[in-house]
């Protein structure tokens, strides 16, 4: 759309100077004519909020509709613009349009400089499920996880805080600078599982403003599923467990849940060093796996904890309680 935009522009721009025919005598931009007058000149540098000379930004003048497009510097020239008062629009893909008037005199030379705003670019917006057993024989609950991922090339641009809304309903995510993304969990408790089910299938849009005030909204996106999947409480079939120790290389084994709905899934093993809760490891696995022997890292001596999680493409999993052991 933007290049077709162009051409009709820049055709429109020959057609109007007077480049493509011979003009009329008695056009008063042509030097032979005796109502001779030379026309205005609008030129200028277009730049980012860092400075930075934009190229291929796209200038039109109204009425006239005569234009020109930024060198590699963001230099610009429009001439022979006859006496009038003129609308300039300055169009950039990326970044926030900005419109002036000029008024132009026979023969004057006016200099017009523009700085752009660049718009916030959504990389991802996801909503998924969480179903977490916190312990062996606890409580389970669910939570909703909304997260955005934002970019802005102007330095220093984007706030702490986006907003997500759904059923016109809006609320904030905030920004966490360790993920590099704005993220909201909601927390259901296990009686209030139905709160969370009603909300498969509605629509989640996320919308942020910069610092400059120019908002931009992600496209809608949706719940899949929350995945119902019920660990057992006696997990005697999953060890390590229970603080026994093992070798700095031990084998992991786990048992398929129930309750399984009909979906494609896989296995995701995490391990943790309970100091600090620190991730150390974790691997992906088929459907079918349902044991694995760390051979490719080496656990230090000390108390670990880990967890399996089933997951389906989307990322809405359900992962077991947190399983304790021992490496030596």
């Amino acid at each position: 759309m933007y290049k077709r935009i162009l051409t009709v522009v820049i055709t429109a721009m020959i057609f109007l100077a007077g480049c493509s025919f011979d003009a009329e005598r008695d056009n008063p931009l042509d030097p032979q004519s005796e109502h001779f007058s030379p026309g205005g000149k609008i030129s200028g540098d277009i730049t980012s909020l860092s400075g930075t000379g934009l190229p291929d930004v796209l200038v039109t003048v109204e009425p006239g509709l005569k234009g020109s497009i930024t060198d590699n510097n963001g230099y610009y020239c429009l001439s022979n613009i006859e006496d009038n008062t003129y609308t300039m629009t300055i169009t950039a893909e990326g970044f926030e349009q900005e419109q002036d008037t000029v008024i132009v005199t026979a023969g004057n030379s006016i200099m017009k400089n523009f700085i752009l705003n660049a718009l916030p670019q959504f990389n991802s917006f996801t909503v998924t499920s969480a179903h977490i057993f916190e312990s062996s024989g606890g409580d389970d609950f669910f939570q909703l996880k909304l997260e955005a991922s934002i970019t802005d090339t102007d330095p220093n641009d984007l706030p702490g805080i986006a907003y997500y809304t759904y059923n016109s309903t809006p609320d904030t995510m905030f920004y966490q600078g360790s993920l590099s993304k704005y993220t909201r969990i909601l927390t259901f408790q296990k009686e209030d599982e139905d709160e969370i089910s009603n909300l498969i299938g509605v629509s989640f849009v996320c919308s942020v403003s910069d610092e400059h005030g120019a908002q931009v909204f992600s496209g809608p996106t949706q719940l899949v599923r929350i995945i119902n999947a019920s660990f057992p409480t006696n997990l005697t079939t999953f060890s390590p467990n229970n603080y026994t120790y093992v070798s700095s290389q031990p084998t992991f084994q786990w048992a398929p849940p129930g309750n399984m709905g009909l979906f494609n899934y896989q296995y995701r093993m995490t391990v943790y060093r309970v100091e600090g809760d620190v991730q150390v490891y974790q691997r992906a696995f088929a459907d079918s796996v349902f044991n694995y022997e760390l051979s490719d890292y080496t656990l230090s001596p000390v108390v670990h904890y880990w967890t399996i999680q089933l997951e389906d493409m989307f990322g809405n999993y359900s992962r077991s309680p947190k399983m304790y052991f021992v490496a030596q």
